[in-house]
């Protein structure tokens, strides 16, 4: 929120910023089609890749934990009664 009265011009840095975002406002941005289907294309093999990726990672900390427990190392988790 601006503390300038209506009709005068902001001073130093917010008339500054003032400035840049009206050039902001009457420039449009150039849309590129293809950089949208690249970055679609990307999304849909990488979350085909999530489910088998996160399956590894269970098992593998699964292993390492029965590894841990086999060994002796670290602590062994409370048994419910």
């Amino acid at each position: 929120m601006s503390t300038t009265p209506p009709g005068e011009e902001p001073l130093g840095a917010e008339g500054r910023v003032a400035d840049l975002l009206a050039l902001l406002r009457s420039e449009a941005p150039d849309s590129d089609v293809s950089l949208g289907r690249r970055v679609m294309r990307t999304a849909r093999w990488q979350s085909s890749l999530r489910p088998p990726l996160r399956a590894v990672g269970v098992i593998a900390g699964a292993l390492a934990d029965g590894f841990r427990l086999l060994l002796g190392i670290g602590e062994r988790p409370e048994s419910r009664r």
